[in-house]
């Protein structure tokens, strides 16, 4: 087995094991934030996973941790960086809760395919005025305030209920787990962020010109 590529003319390019070990990304300890942007400029199509982030404790990440997650809130920013998680580089979106800090991983750019593929076109489309204040209507008759504890897995319930209806199998084997989380590996990258994007700040040349 070989790992490669086809190019468009046909002609198939390969890369050996050695190659792909040298290529493949440290495990980050920090996360590199980069900028801060509104959230709603985010469009969730960009969402992949979110994660808690919490931070470690008896280690002073507290006072840090607060610090950055009240400087959030009070800016209505979130920080946007990078970070490897395994193997595997994400650009991810740091964005304030009320108590906690969320680390949103984002698809990058070339990951998320273009609508115009899709041949939809709205203006070619003919909607009357009366359709869509009727269909507005609608809108408004079923709009409510979002809540999600509203909306429960039915699969899951059921399957909960049948696993309460039987009896007690023998007890499972104890299987170690992991000494370190990966919500711990995120706090301790995300330290000393704040003190990377001040440094790499400082070190822009000035935009402004002399009068």
């Amino acid at each position: 087995m070989v790992r490669g590529v086809e190019l468009p003319e046909g002609d198939l390019v390969t890369i050996t094991d050695e190659e792909f070990v040298s290529l493949a990304p440290e495990r980050s300890r920090t996360i590199e934030l980069e900028e801060f942007v509104q959230l709603a400029e985010i469009d969730p199509v960009f969402y992949e996973k979110s994660y808690h982030v919490a931070p470690v404790r008896r280690m002073g990440a507290e006072k840090p941790y607060v610090l950055l997650l009240k400087a959030l809130q009070s800016a209505g920013m979130v920080g946007i960086g990078r970070f490897v998680l395994r193997t595997k580089p994400h650009l991810v979106a740091i964005r304030p809760l009320e108590t906690t800090l969320a680390l949103e991983t984002l698809f990058f750019g070339d990951e998320v395919r273009n609508p115009a593929e899709f041949g939809v076109r709205p203006a070619d489309v003919a909607v009357s005025e009366r359709e869509v204040k009727m269909a507005r209507q609608l809108i408004d008759a079923m709009a409510t305030a979002w809540s999600p504890t509203t909306h429960a897995d039915a699969y899951r319930e059921e399957l909960l209920t049948l696993l309460r209806s039987k009896s007690p199998a023998a007890p499972a084997p104890v299987i170690p787990s992991s000494a370190v989380s990966d919500i711990s590996d995120l706090m301790d990258a995300l330290r000393t962020s704040v003190e990377a994007a001040k440094q790499r700040q400082r070190s822009k040349p000035s935009s402004k010109r002399a009068g």
